[in-house]
């Protein structure tokens, strides 16, 4: 059975995205900031500078968007991306304070608030896991005090640039938490509506335009593989009848049974169960031979009739169905919509053979038979 687009992979997706942007202008800004470090400095003070931030935050970075762009191609999951993003942005970090070492053995003056940028990655644009989040935030917030420390800052000044560091690195992460729960509860929004625009609210199969919209794509997928694909339409016998003597809630009840039968049949992840409207549905079965197809169809006529009213209901009924079967194989010359165009006319030779039963439709009659189907009509 197909599966929504949305949920895991594409909140994995969302944070791939914001992680391409993130190390893009991280790029940028390094090179901003050495472009700065030319305009201001000179002579050992300068070469030492560039070295830092070539060794602490360049190579990092590069790093990172190499292993960014090649994640698929090298194996390396997101997991393993996740520690080296925390690897990286701590040699940031310390690059940092080395960068503030090196400005006071040389009387230059680096704003501290610089900081900020690295634990605004740290904690929020990175959007890494929050545990990695808090580690290196602490492990930078650490770093910056001790070299403070070193270089003998007073400590009422080191207290103070401590509290503004941990707050920002707080709200960074609370913020980094907010936007996952945030980004979470979207998806689930859009598989919601997702499933609830191509599903059929009664019997939850697949809806019309969500089957003939995703048949062209299992189609040209079996192409690609070589692979079977088999069609089988199924039309409810009398079913007007049982509607109109027991009832539209009778009625619903059936299409609700019928449903799940078929739900049962079509659970592999590439098979398709729809609805197209009224008394009629189909199922799509990707890979599978003759033989398959034709236990399929016997089971699902076999579940028919075994059918019946709710328990507390004084109607009784015997359910049978029809089906027309269309089996494509590699190298036949029909298309998807000929492919539906068969075993419409395989459901219309099953009709007129006396209902009940399943038929295999022959592509030489694809032009000779009548057709039964009012929604493949519409096509």
């Amino acid at each position: 059975m197909l599966k929504s687009g949305f949920g895991f992979k594409h909140h994995a997706r969302q944070i791939r995205e914001i992680q391409k942007w993130a190390l893009t202008l991280a790029a940028i800004y390094l090179t901003l900031f050495i472009a700065v470090d030319c305009y201001r400095y000179s002579g050992q003070s300068l070469q030492q500078t560039l070295l830092v931030r070539s060794l602490f935050m360049g190579l990092p970075i590069l790093l990172l968007l190499l292993v960014f762009h090649h994640k698929k191609r090298w194996g390396v999951s997101s997991q393993v991306f996740d520690l080296m993003s925390l690897v990286a942005i701590i040699c940031v970090g310390i690059g940092h304070t080395k960068i503030i070492e090196i400005g006071a053995a040389n009387a230059n003056i680096y704003p501290r608030i610089g900081l900020t940028i690295i634990l605004l990655y740290a904690g929020l644009l990175l959007a890494s896991p929050i545990k990695h989040s808090i580690i290196a935030s602490a492990t930078i917030i650490l770093a910056a005090i001790l070299t403070y420390q070193k270089l003998g800052t007073p400590s009422t000044e080191i207290t103070s640039l401590t509290f503004f560091y941990v707050i920002l690195s707080s709200c960074c992460i609370f913020m980094n938490y907010v936007f996952n729960e945030v980004l979470k509860a979207n998806n689930k929004l859009l598989q919601l509506i997702e499933q609830q625009a191509n599903s059929d609210y009664l019997t939850k199969l697949f809806n019309r335009r969500f089957f003939y919209q995703q048949s062209q794509l299992l189609y040209k997928q079996a192409m690609r593989d070589q692979t079977n694909l088999s069609v089988l339409l199924i039309d409810l016998d009398h079913f007007k009848h049982i509607n109109d003597q027991l009832g539209h809630k009778v009625g619903d009840s059936v299409l609700i049974k019928v449903g799940k039968v078929l739900k049962a049949q079509g659970r592999r992840p590439m098979d398709l169960a729809a609805r197209l409207g009224g008394d009629e549905f189909v199922m799509l079965l990707n890979n599978t031979d003759l033989d398959h197809v034709h236990t399929i169809c016997q089971i699902v006529l076999d579940a028919m009739a075994q059918i019946k009213p709710d328990e507390h209901s004084d109607h009784s009924f015997t359910l049978t169905a029809s089906i027309g079967v269309a089996h494509h194989q590699p190298g036949d010359p029909l298309n998807i919509k000929q492919l539906l165009d068969l075993a419409d006319k395989a459901l219309y030779q099953a009709k007129q053979k006396g209902k009940n039963q399943y038929h295999l439709g022959d592509i030489h009659t694809l032009t000779a038979a009548g057709s039964t189907s009012e929604q493949l009509r519409a096509l």
